[in-house]
């Protein structure tokens, strides 16, 4: 399963172009380096790939699967507070917590 993003090299080079691939192979990195294929760390990772790996990552707690069940918004949305500036970059995940806190129509606080 973690080489999903290597084995579709090809693919998404021949589609999307070399740039798209950077950024799709990013999606599973971390901050702290903890992330795969790569193990890249902050520096290292762009602000596109940063941005896809705060989405896969809310997208993956927030959905059932068939052998767990998804986590609530509000769950997602913690845990992502709790691993900012750890996994994700800060920043980041504060722009991503306003946006979809917006688009529930809550309130930003």
């Amino acid at each position: 399963m973690k080489g999903h993003v290597v084995q579709a090299k090809s693919f998404i080079v021949s589609c999307f172009g070399k740039p798209v691939f950077d950024i799709a192979c990013q999606h599973h990195e971390r901050i702290d380096g903890s992330g795969y294929p790569y193990g890249l760390t902050d520096r290292e990772i762009s602000q596109e790939g940063k941005i896809i790996a705060i989405c896969d990552s809310y997208d993956a707690m927030t959905t059932d699967r068939i052998y767990k069940k998804g986590k609530s918004k509000k769950e997602a949305i913690d845990e992502l507070k709790e691993l900012r500036g750890v996994k994700y970059d800060s920043c980041l995940v504060d722009l991503f917590i306003d946006k979809v806190l917006i688009k529930q129509g809550r309130n930003r606080k």
